[in-house]
């Protein structure tokens, strides 16, 4: 009987599927030709898209005289799209009656490497920015992967930094310079800035994009303030998404893989009539993250300073929408909002961080009529009452809020010549921490931003384009101007070739975390008696001095005791011995025991002889000043430190020189070669407080006795000699360092003080060491991006990249900080190799495969220093279009480190390995 339904099933599916279109059925044909020489295109890929469900029904590719054929096509809407190498694609729309046949002569035009480029910055959707280091990453290039993270899809891209810190965590950088809690990067979503208002992060998983809605990603190295806003001076990374009268319909996405990891999105877009559109969009992940592993002698470091367990549960959640509404051709309206939730661990230079939750919500309004373009944007926090790893009772919040408004006008010159841009942008940051993270600062930390820009970009000659601009920018806080100047060209010296020079000076813009931070980070674990306490720089720090100091400690800077006794009291850099003495003195008193190599009778008439209370040990043991060098207990030992000026925007110069080029329509070539010099360059929070050592304290305190035992009448009236004072001290001494609370051997090892600010003096911040956001002098370096492409044939593609940049590490001496002990490290490797291929089969199978080198490299980051060491990773993917079985279904399957290579990609971070994840999607 099952045999019988199930042929019964095919008969109908064949014959009655036959039937039907038979008596409806259209078809499609037509030839593709070079739009300039007029000879035929071969081996074009056709496909016919159904508008609606965006469901692909048919594909074809043209034969050697350019044509092609498309048969069986019921009556409805469709997209014809026209693709192939080296020449710029097209995607006509048409309609379709019942047994209607329609005819397409498509002329495709040679795509000149650089021209075809659509840079979105904010403005327009303009290709003035050709000029640039670019990298573009089709959503429909990416479907043959899937990902964890969507940032994961910029891994192959050349001049991309990515730390891979937790299963949806990524710290990313464009040419070097990474950090954790990295702010450098400017990510944008749909022309909008994506970091958390305030706290700045870019914390991808709560920002508004989603696998199932990427229409494409846009990377641009280099300086770019004059193109994309006030402050964007390390490049930017933009997730552009699906337009939903573009793109209607309907996706599912399900995926899960190792690590417990689950994923589940849905979008839908619609059309209602001809003018107005709409889409939601839902994501929803989970997964548990790797581990510390307390055998490991890094992760035991990490451990060791944390007095909470931590909780390696992610959840990632969002939600968001969009409706267009259409006016005209030229005139259109989109208002975008959403809301995104993350529970997970998190890293900011000093401490890992539980977000319980993080939640960032945002409204979006765009209107584009004609030339004029229009954006406002408003965004807020909700960050629960979340908390440092190090802290067992100090947790934050933040209610933070942002709003934007931008303009711009664009002026087209006749005859295609040029264009000519002008623009302005508003911005306002207003934080609200409830004193959880901005303490001290929180009524008065409100940042406004005015900027200003001009741009023009114009043919002077057919081989040669010239592009000029100039940004302004000023803010609350400084109040002055900063001009950021842009300009270059860009030499076509025959089809397919462009060479071009480019210089920028841009201003970093500062985060409010930067400027007003106040919050202790640690409070015990391996810090001790000590306190972190990370505060912004928007004033400066000042290190109080006492002239009186300098003859006893050789120094005048004021100390601040830490022994906790006396916690806080003034002092000069060293330690006074008397109180030394007196606690011994207590501790043998009360013991009852008598002192090694005496009586107790003896000992008795010696504590008589040398009380404290009639004969004072005036004693003093000189102090070194130490920095600390991250949890390790490591120190770097100045002569002395000098009072912070106030945080200046720093400056970046790049000179830049670059080459696209196509080879017969099969080899895609880029190089950039650049320059940099930055000048008050911002690398994250330092520690300004040196702790006090006392090396010398055995010493000095046993010269201490001697000269205050051989002046005491007492222990003359005993009748000790020069030898009885000698054996009396070292039986003293031995009694010290037989306990680990008077040991001077520990004393020796460990601060005795702290040199405060004295914006954080007084009794209330007693032990807390400071960290603050610096400046540093001047960085000079030099990289260089390359990347290849060959396309052996239109479904065989291989690709490699190489990015080297000349220096990972600049001392004291390279920073022209000299005696500071200052050092800065870009936390990337100078060297990073990709090489890689796919193979696709349309409306079939796909694989590919990924290989990765990065460097080794040493990592400064606040308190988490080391090196990284270099490490080769593998990614196998493969995917199969399941559409004959279930039409819009397919599958892939990923494999991340397919060899599992444990390895670490910031220390402090946990080591990760192989991560596989299936997902299945399904358009309808």
């Amino acid at each position: 009987m099952r045999k019988l339904v199930f042929l019964l099933f095919v008969f109908i599916w064949t014959f009655g599927g036959w039937w039907g279109t038979t008596l409806q059925a259209g078809e499609v044909k037509g030839y593709v030709i070079d739009k300039q020489t007029g000879d035929p295109l071969a081996s074009v890929t056709i496909l016919l898209i159904d508008i609606k469900s965006m469901k692909m029904l048919n594909a074809t590719e043209t034969d050697t005289a350019g044509n092609f054929i498309l048969t069986d096509i019921p009556a409805g809407e469709y997209y014809l799209k026209v693709e192939t190498v080296g020449y710029k694609g097209q995607r006509l729309t048409l309609s379709l009656g019942p047994d209607e046949s329609k005819v397409f002569a498509i002329r495709l035009e040679f795509a000149e490497v650089g021209a075809e480029v659509v840079i979105s910055s904010w403005q327009m959707n303009e290709t003035v920015s050709k000029i640039s280091s670019i990298s573009i990453l089709e959503g429909d290039k990416l479907e043959g992967e899937t990902y964890p993270c969507c940032v994961q899809a910029l891994r192959k891209c050349s001049g991309v930094d990515m730390a891979h810190v937790g299963v949806f965590y990524y710290e990313i950088s464009l040419r070097g310079f990474n950090n954790y809690y990295s702010t450098a990067p400017y990510i944008m979503t749909d022309f909008r800035h994506s970091a958390m208002p305030s706290m700045g992060g870019n914390f991808f998983q709560v920002m508004p994009f989603s696998p199932v809605d990427i229409k494409r990603i846009e990377i641009i190295r280099g300086p770019g303030a004059s193109l994309y806003g006030s402050g964007v001076d390390a490049g930017v990374i933009h997730f552009l998404t699906r337009d939903p009268m573009e793109f209607p319909g309907t996706t599912v996405m399900v995926s899960g893989g190792e690590r417990g990891l689950l994923h589940g999105a849905i979008r839908h877009a619609g059309k209602l009539g001809n003018n107005f559109g709409y889409k939601i969009v839902v994501d929803y992940q989970r997964a548990d993250d790797w581990e510390l592993n307390s055998k490991d002698s890094l992760d035991r470091v990490v451990l060791d300073s944390e007095v909470r367990p931590r909780d390696y549960s992610v959840k990632n959640f969002k939600i968001y929408g969009g409706l267009k509404y259409q006016f005209s051709p030229r005139t259109y309206m989109n208002l975008n909002l959403g809301y995104g939730r993350t529970t997970a661990n998190l890293y900011t230079r000093f401490s890992a961080f539980r977000v319980n939750p993080g939640a960032n919500s945002f409204v979006q309004f765009q209107l584009h009529s004609g030339n004029l373009f229009t954006q406002a944007h408003y965004s807020w926090n909700y960050v629960g009452d979340s908390y440092f790893y190090t802290s067992k009772d100090l947790s934050f919040k933040d209610r933070s809020k942002l709003f934007k408004l931008q303009q711009e006008y664009t002026y087209f010159i006749p005859d295609n010549l040029g264009r000519f841009i002008v623009g302005y942008e508003l911005g306002a940051i207003n934080p609200e921490t409830e004193k959880t993270i901005n303490g001290r600062f929180e009524d008065d930390d409100a940042l406004y931003i005015l900027g200003g820009y001009a741009q023009g970009a114009v043919s002077v000659l057919p081989k040669l384009d010239v592009t000029a601009a100039l940004r302004m920018d000023y803010d609350n806080v400084y109040e002055k101007f900063n001009l950021a100047p842009r300009a270059g060209i860009v030499l076509k010296p025959y089809s397919g070739h462009q060479l071009r020079a480019l210089y920028t000076k841009t201003f970093a813009a500062f985060s409010t975390l930067d400027l007003f931070m106040d919050i202790i980070s640690f409070k015990g674990g391996s810090f001790g008696p000590l306190s972190m306490r990370t505060m912004g720089n928007f004033s400066g720090f000042h290190f109080l001095r006492d002239t009186s100091y300098s003859s006893i400690a050789g120094s005048d800077l004021v100390a601040y005791s830490l022994n906790p006794q006396n916690m806080g009291t003034a002092q000069p850099v060293g330690l006074y011995l008397n109180p030394v003495f007196g606690q011994l003195y207590q501790y043998v008193a009360n013991s009852g025991q008598p002192l090694p190599g005496y009586t107790q009778d003896e000992t008795n008439q010696i504590l008589n002889a040398i009380n404290p209370g009639n004969h004072p040990v005036e004693g003093f043991s000189r102090g070194k000043l130490g920095l600390p060098q991250g949890l390790n207990q490591k120190y770097k030992f100045i002569n002395d430190v000098s009072d912070i000026p106030k945080l200046e925007h720093p400056s970046n110069q790049t000179f830049e020189l670059g080459y696209r080029g196509n080879v017969q329509n099969k080899l895609l070539l880029s190089a950039d070669l650049y320059y940099s010099k930055r000048k008050n360059f911002i690398a994250g929070n330092q520690i300004i407080t040196p702790m006090v050592f006392v090396p010398n304290v055995e010493n000095d305190f046993r010269t201490t006795l001697y000269n205050a035992f051989m002046n005491n009448s007492d222990l003359q009236n005993l009748g000790f000699t020069e030898q009885d004072v000698q054996n009396l001290v070292n039986s003293l001494i031995q009694v010290a360092n037989s306990d680990s609370s008077l040991s001077l051997e520990n004393l020796a090892q460990n601060p005795v003080a702290i040199v405060q600010p004295r914006e954080n003096s007084g009794p209330e911040h007693a032990g807390e060491a400071v960290a603050t956001t610096l400046n540093f002098g001047e960085v000079e370096y030099w990289g260089l991006d390359i990347s290849a492409q060959y396309y052996m044939s239109d479904r065989f593609t291989i690709f490699g990249s190489l990015s080297f940049i000349n220096k990972d590490l600049f001392d004291e001496k390279d920073l022209k900080e000299e005696g500071s002990g200052l050092s800065l490290a870009i936390n990337a490797p100078k060297l990073k190799i990709r090489l890689g291929g796919g193979y696709r089969v349309p409306q079939s199978f796909s694989v590919n495969a990924t290989l990765r080198y990065s460097d080794g490299f040493p990592m400064i980051s606040g308190v988490f220093i080391g090196e990284v060491e270099s490490y080769f990773l593998v990614d196998l993917g493969v995917g199969y279009d399941l559409s004959r079985y279930i039409p819009g279904l397919r599958a892939e399957v990923t494999a991340y480190n397919a060899l599992d290579n444990v390895h670490r990609e910031f220390i402090g971070a946990p080591k990760i390995g192989r991560m596989t994840v299936a997902r299945l999607t399904y358009h309808f």
